[in-house]
């Protein structure tokens, strides 16, 4: 089973198409042993753990991904994803950057109240 790379459907190994984005199946190409070599991606061992170490004794057979899809199987999830960045911005810019420039403020005016009368 693949997924899309546009939406992270699953998809059939027959597809040539996804059936959620309407976009074209990506080939999926088995790598040379010279580009296995020099390969920097994730590798992921038959049984689903990560690996990050070359040189491992055990020679099993693994696959190579080029492109992770970090996602949903909808657009519904990018769309979540989305708008929880976008509040995590607003809270900063509408609370935490005012709440700054008050305290600054405030201690400037003490400082001067301070020079001023003591």
């Amino acid at each position: 089973m693949m997924r899309c790379v546009h939406c992270g459907f699953t998809l059939t190994d027959e597809a040539t198409s996804c059936p959620n984005c309407g976009k074209p199946v990506s080939p999926v190409s088995v790598l040379s042993p010279q580009e296995r070599e020099s390969f920097d991606g994730v590798t992921i061992d038959q049984d689903g753990g990560e690996r990050s170490d070359r040189n491992d004794s055990q020679q099993q057979q693994r696959v190579y991904f080029r492109h992770v899809h970090m996602g949903g199987n909808n657009k519904l999830s990018g769309l979540i994803t989305l708008l929880i960045i976008g509040l995590v911005i607003a809270i900063f810019l509408f609370f935490a950057v005012p709440m700054i420039v008050f305290l600054m403020v405030g201690a400037v005016v003490m400082w001067i109240l301070n020079r001023l009368f003591f």
